[in-house]
């Protein structure tokens, strides 16, 4: 892939679930600069590669806050294998052990409203189900939402459900979640980009910027 994009491209803006800067250097070596989507902080480096992010765990850890000012102390986390699940579940589990309760995290293979649901059976099979229940991401929330409304729970007087990304459909279904600029993220990696591409563009190191995520309240919890 990677020498596809040396042949074939001026610059690019993506995200790698897999990848680190080490390999990614091909890249600025060859004179071609990257802008990552980020969940987190990355340091800044003496290559030209750029990360544009909102801090992942910060802001799973203002849900799980939340949660728990709402009175919940069973919460448990959807998360899937891969991708920005893991700094989530790290704010979500810190939270939770401060408040000197214990994290419990599932685990399904997508991000998909299928594993949701998946994800949702298993804990309403169990004898003392969660009182809420955080998404790791918003398909992952939607998911969990319909798989209790079929096993006949009211939400959120039952059990409350939030998610994490704030897609289109989460405000029609009055999803609670995490709201990421998803606009000026793209925006800003756009500039970013920009920048790098004009003359000079590539002498300056890597820099690392961050943009602020919002909690959505909605009936969802």
């Amino acid at each position: 892939m990677l020498a596809t994009i040396v042949d074939r491209a001026d610059g690019v803006v993506a995200t790698f679930f897999h990848l680190r800067a080490s390999q990614l250097a091909v890249l600025s070596r060859n004179g071609i600069p990257l802008v990552r989507l980020e969940s987190q902080h990355k340091p800044d480096g003496p290559l030209a590669i750029d990360s544009v992010y909102i801090d992942n765990a910060e802001a799973a850890a203002e849900m799980t806050r939340f949660l728990i000012a709402r009175g919940h102390r069973r919460i448990a986390m959807i998360q899937a294998e891969f991708g920005p699940s893991q700094r989530r579940a790290q704010g979500y589990g810190a939270v939770m052990r401060d408040a000197g309760l214990s994290p419990d995290f599932i685990t399904d293979s997508a991000y998909s409203e299928e594993s949701g649901a998946r994800a949702m059976k298993r804990l309403l099979e169990r004898k003392e189900r969660p009182t809420a229940v955080f998404g790791a991401s918003d398909v992952l929330a939607l998911g969990a939402m319909e798989a209790a409304r079929i096993a006949g729970l009211s939400i959120p007087n039952d059990i409350a459900i939030a998610g994490f990304d704030d897609i289109p459909v989460a405000k029609l279904l009055g999803l609670t979640t995490v709201r990421q600029p998803e606009f000026n993220l793209g925006a800003l990696a756009a500039k970013t980009l920009i920048g790098r591409l004009l003359p000079g563009g590539l002498e300056a190191p890597g820099k690392s910027h961050e943009l602020k995520f919002e909690i959505m309240k909605r009936t969802s919890a």
